[in-house]
């Protein structure tokens, strides 16, 4: 189970096409109203192309936020589960776009598993997953990621009930079903 007296976000994921310097500037809104009145952090774990990474590089130094926000790269697959035990909400920013909309948003489903609480754009996929008890959704722009970081702020979850909300998609599950 989390605490929620702070919030430390991860996103683990491609960075291209996903406009994730929406993420960082929503970060950083929220960060200089609440930032005083609890712990914050966030961490992006992954891949893209040089000027992808180099965009959040940059949006994360213009900020200010090094010590907030950790750009963390590309972690192995069995280096994960430190990464996620130390945060307790997941961040699903896919773009609402057509390409996107209807693909099956597997790092949504990993992070509810894990019993994270998830900040998801409502994507038609999304909005399949996310409910009051595991998440919140959000558009896809920074006012969004702000909005959806203060409701994160204003509610209760219950881990083991984010976990059983997903209790169908497990690999065990799936290939029994399937």
């Amino acid at each position: 189970d989390y605490d929620y007296n702070e919030l430390n976000l991860i996103y683990i994921g491609n960075f291209n096409w996903r406009n994730l310097t929406d993420t960082i500037d929503g970060f950083s809104l929220f960060f200089d109203e609440y930032g005083k009145e609890m712990e914050l952090s966030y961490t992006i774990i992954g891949y893209g192309n040089q000027s992808e990474v180099d965009r959040i590089k940059n949006r994360i130094n213009e900020y200010g936020l090094g010590e907030v926000i950790n750009y963390a790269g590309i972690i192995p697959y069995d280096k994960l589960p430190v990464f996620i035990e130390q945060r307790n909400v997941g961040v699903s920013y896919i773009p609402i776009t057509k390409a996107f909309d209807i693909q099956p948003p597997t790092k949504t489903i990993e992070y509810l598993l894990a019993g994270l609480p998830t900040i998801a754009t409502a994507t038609s996929e999304n909005q399949k997953l996310i409910d009051d008890g595991n998440g919140v959704l959000i558009d896809d722009t920074v006012s969004g990621f702000y909005d959806g970081l203060c409701r994160i702020k204003n509610s209760k979850f219950e881990n083991n009930l984010i976990r059983e909300s997903m209790r169908d998609y497990t690999w065990k599950s799936r290939v029994h079903k399937y």
